[in-house]
């Protein structure tokens, strides 16, 4: 394992590698939110990158990365914290002012830490990334987790690789249009560490059926509790597990679930449970999951860490989870009560549990692993660094010129 030292006196991203590019990732969030910063955590951890992280303020993120001996630095997002999903150009115009701010937050801070590059890690920073390239001469590259869901959101996307130095997509369906010739997109699909790697399973006599992450309307907790509610006569053994966090946007989502919820508990056929900390097991219990992530996902990446440990996944046959699970014989997809219900009669014959918990568990051993995306990850770097380097930054007088630099200056 490599040894990091931190940081010097002048605070510049130091290792006792010097022929390792420096990169310093920026985090559009200070928390841990689901994949994108799992993901993020494991990019700081490559051997093949001295790292430092940027974040909008103290929380998970920095605490881990120091944890790691990885130089944590603060900036400030401002107002563009308040911009949401779906994206509109109009948000990004209304944010001109503290945008641009950014920028020049991330190229003084890859100044001060010699960076050779920056990845942005999240929408919220893509564009002070761009921006960063285009008016300070930051190298910088864009890291796409996100699925475009409007036409209007395409265009962004589009944009937003047009504007950046080099674009990494979490997977093709990041960038619809992308037809995989172009020398300034790389697919990087997410990895997983293989410690966490068990034997193949056996069925027990009374499975639990869980549910991991955010309780969130894109997630699909509502349809898992349909789906279930539904089949719960037919599967009298099974038990329903929702292990997770709710956010606070979706706290009015939650509270609406709970006659159900209380139904099923008083029923003796659920439990929730509140997520566990890091040195616990998140899947302890669970013999199948089940991502029914309505709105396609760049992951789920918790799709990957169940196969891993054998456990047979059901996702939503959308997006990522098509990658993950490519054939029968490693899982299922479920988009409606009656292909979840199909999805148990064959899961839950044993045979056939055993059958699938080792092919999934191989598939994940031979696809998912952390080595191969830190080796993908360092050619992504190295072909960002292979390109033409930023223009001299924008003058004063091209500023003036330009009719989005002048209108977010003037906050018009």
């Amino acid at each position: 394992m490599r040894q990091l030292t931190g940081r010097n006196g002048s605070g510049e991203i130091q290792s006792a590698d010097a022929g390792r590019p420096r990169v310093l990732y920026v985090s559009a969030v200070a928390e841990m939110k689901g994949g994108a910063e799992a993901v993020l955590l494991d990019m700081v951890r490559s051997p093949f990158v001295q790292a430092a992280l940027a974040v909008p303020g103290p929380g998970a993120l920095a605490d881990c990365a120091t944890a790691a001996g990885v130089p944590v630095h603060f900036y400030s997002l401002g107002h563009v914290s308040a911009v949401q999903r779906p994206l509109q150009l109009g948000q990004v115009l209304r944010v001109g002012r503290d945008t641009l701010l950014l920028a020049r937050q991330l190229a003084d801070l890859a100044r001060g830490t010699k960076a050779d590059l920056v990845h942005a890690n999240g929408l919220k920073v893509h564009v002070g990334a761009c921006l960063a390239r285009l008016l300070h001469g930051t190298r910088s590259v864009i890291h796409m987790h996100d699925v475009p869901f409007s036409r209007s959101e395409q265009v962004i996307w589009s944009v937003l690789h047009s504007l950046a130095g080099h674009t990494i997509a979490a997977s093709s369906i990041c960038f619809p249009q992308h037809d995989g010739r172009s020398s300034r997109i790389s697919l990087l699909r997410q990895g997983v560490n293989m410690e966490a790697a068990l034997q193949r399973r056996t069925l027990p006599a009374r499975p639990v059926i869980g549910f991991l992450g955010r309780f969130h309307r894109f997630k699909g907790t509502h349809l898992l509790l349909d789906w279930f509610e539904a089949a719960a006569e037919e599967f009298p053994a099974a038990k329903l597990l929702l292990r997770g966090r709710v956010d606070p946007e979706g706290e009015a989502y939650w509270a609406a679930l709970q006659p159900q919820i209380e139904r099923l508990v008083s029923a003796g056929r659920c439990r929730v449970e509140e997520w566990r900390g890091a040195e616990a097991d998140p899947f302890h219990e669970i013999d199948i999951l089940v991502a029914p992530s309505v709105h396609p996902e760049v992951g789920p990446r918790v799709i990957m860490e169940a196969m891993l440990r054998g456990i047979p996944a059901i996702g939503y046959p959308a997006g990522g989870a098509l990658e993950m699970i490519p054939d029968p014989s490693l899982g299922a997809h479920a988009a409606g009560a009656e292909q979840f219900r199909d999805a148990l009669r064959r899961l839950l014959c044993p045979t056939a549990y055993e059958a699938v918990s080792a092919a999934a568990l191989e598939h994940a051993r031979r696809h998912f692993g952390i080595d191969r995306f830190w080796k993908d990850l360092a050619q992504a770097h190295a072909t960002a660094l292979a390109g033409p380097r930023p223009a001299h930054s924008i003058t004063t007088d091209e500023r003036r010129r330009s009719p989005i630099l002048h209108h977010w200056r003037s906050g018009a």
